[in-house]
């Protein structure tokens, strides 16, 4: 695996001279830094013996709820994306946990709910 990233950065840098200068980088970094906590989020759930069916809706309602709240600012908006999608969260393993709901059914079940919240 390592051996194949490092080709990718060698024919990279031989074809393109502004590959591998600290710009791109940081810009390769911004760009899948979300990406990357979802998949460690992501990697608790299935380390647990669990799967989250749900995560992609929950990023895009969150993102919708941060946008429907932006004009009252950066930060209040993205507290209230948070708070929202932290609920919707515990929505989903409190009826995971108490509510003895198979887990695929219940991130399933999310995953449609979320979907049509995106699409009001």
């Amino acid at each position: 695996m390592w051996l194949v990233l490092i080709v990718i950065c060698i024919v990279g840098t031989l074809r393109h001279e502004t590959f591998l200068t600290p710009e791109n980088l940081f810009n390769v970094l911004r760009h899948y830094s979300m990406l990357g906590l979802l998949s460690l989020g992501m990697l608790m759930t299935m380390l647990s013996g669990g799967i989250d069916l749900s995560l992609g809706a929950m990023l895009a309602a969150g993102a919708v709820i941060a946008a429907a709240f932006s004009e009252w600012g950066g930060l209040p908006a993205a507290a209230l994306a948070v708070a929202a999608t932290t609920a919707l969260g515990a929505v989903t393993g409190i009826t995971i946990a108490w509510g003895r709901v198979q887990p695929f059914i219940t991130t399933l079940v999310m995953n449609m709910a979320e979907y049509k919240l995106t699409n009001v």
